[in-house]
Formats: C-alpha cells, sequence, structure tokens
C-alpha cells in the first residue's frame, strides 16, 4: 500500500513538470497578446532594398522583424522614416512616394532596430519635343526665335530640361545655344532641337527678295488623242514653251504639275496605263524647272498625284489611292515621311482628292464625298490631319459638286470649281462670312488658280474652244483674257515665280 502511494506521487510530479516545460516553451511566443514575455526583435530587414522610381510614381516597401536567430517574428510595429522628404515620402504603411530628382534613404524602425531602403528618384522621361515655329521664310540677315519644350508621354510639359540646338546647313541659317536663328545665304536648312535623345526640327527657307517678282503660268497640255505635256506660259507676250521632262518609260504622260514657291522646281505626275487595265497608274516626280534633275518621290501600287507644294517649299501634298480609296496624303519635298492625312474618314466609302495648302501653311483644303457619294464638298483641316472641317454648312448646295479649290493669298478666299444645274463655274467663297459668289459663264470651267499678288484668277475655259483653254480674270469676274488657242486641250494652270526660275528649252 505504501509503495503504491509512493509511485502515485511520483507520477504526479513527473506529469506537473511536463506541463510547466510546456508552459514555458509556449511562452516565448511571437503573439503581442501573450502575456508572457516574447521574443526580442534583433534586425528588422526592408524590401526591396533598393528602389528605382521616376517622380510622381509609388512603390510599397515592407519591412520583416527577425530575432536573434534569424526566425520572423509576426506583429511587431514598426515606424517609417525618410532621410529626405524633397526627394520620396513615405507613409506609415510604407508606401513610398517620389517626389523629385535624387537618392534618399527610407527606415523602418521597430523596438530600437533599424532597416534600411534605398530610394532612386529620376526625372520623368521626355517622349517627344514640341518645336514652334515648324517652318519659316526669311530674308538673309533676318533672326527667328525658335521655342522648344519637352513633353512626357501624356502631353504634359516637362520643365527645366536641357535643349541642344543644331543645324544642318549653317551656310544658309545658325542657330544659338537659346534657338535663335540667323539666316545666312539663300537655301534650306533643318534646325534640330533635342531634348534628352529626342527631337524635332524646324525647316528654314532663306531667300533673297527679289524687286520685282513675275510670274508665269504652267499648264498641261494635251493634243488630240495624244499623251499630255508640261508648258509653261509668260501671261504678258503670249510665248509658250515645253519644259522638257523625260517619260519614265513609253506610254507615260506628265500630269499635274505645280512649280515650286521660289519657281526653282516643279512637281508632276508620270500617268500611265498598266497592260490590260483600264484604270490609270502613276507616280509623283520633281524636278528642277528646265526638266533637269528628275527625282521619284512615290513608289505605291494605284495612283499617286494632285502634288502641291507646302508655301515655304519643304512639304508636298497629295492624292493617293494606295489604300484602296482617294486619301490626302502629306510628304518632305524629298519624298520622306509620306503620312496618310483623312485616314480616319469612313475608308469604305469617302475619297479625298484636290489638295491646297493656305498661304501660311497651317491648313489644307480638299474635296470629299463623305457626306454623299454623289456631291463632294469643300473641307479644310491642319496640315497634321487634325481639325476636319466643311467649308460650307451642310444644307449649303446639297445638289452641287465643289471641288478643286484655291485660296487667296490673304487667305481669307477660296475659289472653286462648282458642278451642278448642267454648269461648271468658278465661286468664290469668303470664309469669315461663308458668302458665294459664283461666276457664270458658257462652257466648263475648271481648275482656278489665284495669282500670287491676288489681283487675278487663272483657270480652264471651254466657252470658247471645246477643248479646253487658259484664262485669267479679275476675282470679281471681269477683265477675261485668253491665253492659249488652238486645237489642243490646255488645262490645270499654275503661277510660276519667274525671279529665280531657270532657262526653260524651247
Amino acid at each position: 500500500m505504501s509503495r503504491t502511494i509512493k509511485y502515485l506521487k511520483v507520477a504526479h510530479v513527473l506529469m506537473y513538470s511536463a506541463i510547466i516545460a510546456v508552459a514555458v516553451a509556449c511562452s516565448d511566443s511571437s503573439d503581442p497578446s501573450d502575456p508572457v514575455s516574447p521574443r526580442p526583435v534583433a534586425t528588422v530587414a526592408v524590401t526591396p532594398t533598393a528602389n528605382a522610381l521616376i517622380v510622381g510614381q509609388t512603390a510599397s516597401l515592407v519591412a520583416t522583424a527577425k530575432d536573434a536567430s534569424g526566425n520572423v517574428i509576426a506583429g511587431r510595429a514598426v515606424q517609417w522614416a525618410t532621410s529626405n522628404a524633397s526627394i520620396a515620402t513615405v507613409t506609415a504603411a510604407g508606401v513610398v512616394t517620389a517626389v523629385a530628382e535624387g537618392t534618399t534613404t527610407v527606415s523602418a524602425i521597430g523596438e530600437g532596430k533599424t532597416g534600411q531602403a534605398t530610394v532612386s528618384v529620376s526625372p520623368v522621361p521626355v517622349a517627344s519635343v514640341r518645336l514652334t515655329p515648324r517652318t519659316a521664310v526669311l530674308d538673309p540677315g533676318a533672326t527667328r526665335q525658335l521655342t522648344a519644350v519637352a513633353l512626357d508621354a501624356d502631353g504634359n510639359v516637362l520643365e527645366g530640361r536641357a535643349i541642344e540646338w543644331t543645324t544642318d546647313a549653317a551656310a544658309v541659317a545658325t542657330v544659338s545655344a537659346t534657338g535663335l536663328v540667323q539666316a545666312v545665304a539663300s537655301g534650306y536648312a533643318d534646325i534640330r532641337a533635342t531634348i534628352e535623345g529626342k527631337w524635332s526640327t524646324t525647316a528654314i527657307t532663306v531667300s533673297t527678295p527679289e524687286p520685282t517678282e513675275q510670274y508665269d503660268l504652267v499648264y498641261e497640255r494635251r493634243a488630240f488623242n495624244q499623251l499630255g505635256e508640261i508648258h509653261r506660259l509668260s501671261p504678258s507676250t503670249g510665248v509658250t514653251t515645253k519644259i522638257p521632262l523625260l517619260a519614265a518609260f513609253p506610254g507615260t504622260y506628265a500630269r499635274d504639275a505645280t512649280p515650286s514657291p521660289d519657281g526653282t522646281r516643279i512637281a508632276f505626275t508620270f500617268a500611265w496605263y498598266p497592260e490590260g487595265s483600264s484604270q490609270l497608274d502613276g507616280e509623283i516626280y520633281v524636278a528642277s524647272i528646265d526638266g533637269t534633275n528628275m527625282i521619284r518621290l512615290t513608289n505605291a501600287e494605284g495612283m499617286d498625284d494632285q502634288p502641291v507644294w507646302s508655301p515655304d517649299g519643304t512639304r508636298i501634298a497629295f492624292r493617293s489611292v494606295r489604300s484602296g480609296h482617294g486619301d490626302i496624303w502629306v510628304m518632305g519635298a524629298n519624298g520622306t515621311g509620306q503620312t496618310n492625312l483623312t485616314n480616319d474618314f469612313l475608308p469604305a466609302t469617302s475619297n479625298e482628292h484636290s489638295p491646297a495648302w493656305s498661304p501660311d501653311g497651317s491648313r489644307i483644303a480638299y474635296s470629299s464625298d463623305i457626306d454623299n457619294y454623289a456631291y463632294v464638298k469643300l473641307w479644310t483641316m491642319r496640315a497634321d490631319g487634325s481639325d476636319k472641317r466643311r467649308v460650307l454648312p451642310a444644307t449649303a448646295g446639297t445638289d452641287v459638286i465643289d471641288m478643286e479649290s484655291s485660296w487667296s493669298p490673304d487667305g481669307s478666299k477660296l475659289a472653286f470649281r462648282r458642278i451642278g444645274n448642267n454648269d461648271s463655274d468658278i465661286v468664290i467663297v469668303t470664309l469669315s462670312t461663308q458668302a458665294v459668289t459664283r461666276i457664270h459663264m458658257d462652257g466648263v470651267q475648271s481648275y482656278p488658280a489665284w495669282s500670287p499678288d491676288g489681283a487675278s484668277i487663272a483657270f480652264s475655259s471651254s466657252h470658247e474652244n471645246p477643248m479646253s483653254d487658259i484664262y485669267t480674270m479679275k476675282p470679281d469676274g471681269t477683265g477675261l483674257v485668253r491665253l492659249t488657242n488652238g486645237v489642243d486641250s490646255h488645262w490645270r494652270p499654275r503661277w510660276l515665280r519667274t525671279a529665280a526660275a531657270a532657262v526653260v528649252a524651247r
């Protein structure tokens, strides 16, 4: 009996010892609510340890407390701090916000232990450069201040960025470190503004003014049952000469000739009928005004035609059907950067044609059937294809076709061809009031071209010759002068500045 009691006492002692051991072991818990003293924090680790941010970006940091053995201790509070809040701030939850370019240290402090992370902040990258003006025509010795600003990907202006200014033709125009252009001698120069690897250019034309400028006319002559030729006509003498443009290959003919603003070059179309096809094909070329130095600018399926020079001579707008329908395109005067300006219109149904630059080069007038396939109307848009507007209200002249426009030199009016009611006449519209004046004549009137001095309008007319001749008249329809005659057809007159023109062969 006594031995049994002794064994029971020993068993109770062992059981209580085990309970105490378990209690001691459980008391070293990471639970802060545990009444028994927790394990002390030996280190605090912050992740990620290195952070690369752009101004305005945020990042979340994580602080982890560990004991002396490297075990994670959950639930321990930390305080966040930054060594330079002007570069990056940090919230009580460890969210870092980049403020300005530089480097700072973000710390997490827990029970006297500190963990750190480095935050490097970079400026918002430059996505593009906006340069104004994009073109300028200067006399030798004149200056023009250019302005360049850096833009981010959302189009916001980025302040304080360094600008590098360069010129590709210092003999024509120089540029200072502040963007001031100095015209030196006649010619063309591209001024480039570069900001952090992104750049934009301004096309500078330096032209020596002539004391008295005179103008000839360039037009297309089509002999009966023959292909077209480009001719030059002096309105003052009546002398006509052929511009010798060498055909690209047999069967091609020249059309749509347009002289450059300085009178030294000519853009035109070589057109032909591909074998077995009834649809014309064609490409755009440029040449010196004497027919030499011919260069091909376009090379696409279908017709590229109707080239027109920008007022500064650096760009050419044209019509192309390479996408399956007519669109207005623009390219550099050397054929680079070919861009469709009207591809946002309904491609399955709309056709655009007959581009014409405004005198300041900011807008392009053109014709489009976007509203009604049967009745083409006049539109204008910015030179980049934006801000498309109808010239006349949708309710005006709904049963007529308006096309082949030409700007007055002051940009206040458009002369164009209107077809309707069995007539084809020249019409003048004042853009500010939308007032329209129709100049009626017998026969077909087409292709008006306002003279650079605004005193007259050249155009084609069949009212005396069924095959069409070249005429000039005052903008009010008076002072009619016939400049060509014969059995041939004479089309699409365009004014040519003669002061800088080369001699052409007869």
